[in-house]
């Protein structure tokens, strides 16, 4: 997720990278230098290390055969949760939100839940038969 996400910041599609969005809302302020980058970058994946514990638990409860789609309907929810939260706290540091970056951070967040559920499922113990 931060590959492609820093693949479309650099090609200019994206406004805030998700280093500045956890960075932003710890801090209230976007990254300049690299130590604040880096700092951001580590919030990140300690985010989503969260979010991948909460889907692990998630799993187990609502046990299902279509596992690609509960982890791609799991990242477009927590893109819906982050962006409606941004929005309706009025966030300044992160606000406008470009058009470009909502579709970014739509595409990254699906690719984030696919790959999420497509780890779990292969770190799952089959049923031997």
């Amino acid at each position: 997720m931060s590959i492609v996400d820093l693949i479309l910041t650099f090609l200019g599609w994206v406004k805030h990278p998700y280093y500045d969005w956890g960075l932003s809302l710890l801090t209230g302020s976007t990254s300049g230098t690299l130590f604040e980058t880096v700092i951001g970058q580590i919030i990140h994946f300690i985010f989503t290390g969260v979010l991948g514990v909460f889907y692990t638990y998630i799993v187990l409860l609502i046990p299902s055969r279509n596992y690609l789609l509960r982890g791609w309907l799991y990242g477009v929810i927590i893109f819906f949760a982050i962006h409606v939260t941004v929005n309706l706290f009025g966030f300044q540091p992160l606000r406008p939100i470009p058009t470009s970056q909502l579709l970014s951070d739509f595409v990254t967040a699906s690719i984030f839940g696919l790959v999420l559920a497509e780890t779990m499922n292969r770190f799952t113990l089959k049923k031997i038969r």
